[in-house]
């Protein structure tokens, strides 16, 4: 189920709506009721990894499992240059737009077979260590001065997901 998780936003470009509209036919099967796997696109725009770094609000989402109830979601990717790797936090209400605020922490990464930089890679903190393995997804659609659309690279199962992003809090 797609639902909004910041008070009613406005979607600030015409390619946002496409990408909802087009990654909401994939999860939901198109026309039939049985939801189709279906490959997840990455955008045709090479991805400028620097430019992404920065506060994203996440303003529509198919959560994950594991933030079903997440409420004022802000991600932020702050690039490492010892590691080289981008520093992941999430943080977000739990269950309502004021309910406690939980914190998740992850490294991030441009997956190494990816020839445009729209095919990432993340290692969600687990409490005493990182996830051994790197979980993949894919960016649909962005610009990093105002949005970025991304999604699991399935469109079925346990693990699909999708966020839609911007650059301010509210948009109009």
């Amino acid at each position: 189920m797609i639902r909004a998780l910041v008070s009613a936003p406005a979607l600030p470009r015409a390619t946002v709506v496409r990408s909802i509209a087009a990654r909401c036919l994939q999860l939901h099967g198109g026309a039939s009721r049985t939801p189709q796997k279906m490959p997840v696109t990455p955008t045709a725009a090479t991805v400028d990894v620097m430019k992404c770094m920065g506060d994203w609000y996440v303003q529509v989402a198919v959560p994950t499992p594991f933030d079903k109830g997440a409420h004022n979601g802000l991600e932020q990717y702050v690039w490492n240059p010892q590691k080289q790797h981008v520093d992941v936090k999430y943080t977000f209400n739990d269950g309502s737009f004021s309910g406690k605020q939980t914190a998740v922490y992850q490294k991030g990464r441009v997956n190494p077979s990816s020839s445009s930089g729209a095919q990432w890679q993340v290692k969600p903190w687990l409490g005493l260590f990182y996830l051994p393995f790197w979980l993949d997804y894919t960016i649909i659609d962005v610009d990093t001065s105002s949005h970025l659309v991304a999604s699991s690279p399935e469109t079925t199962g346990f693990g699909a997901w999708l966020y839609i992003m911007t650059r301010q809090k509210k948009v109009s």
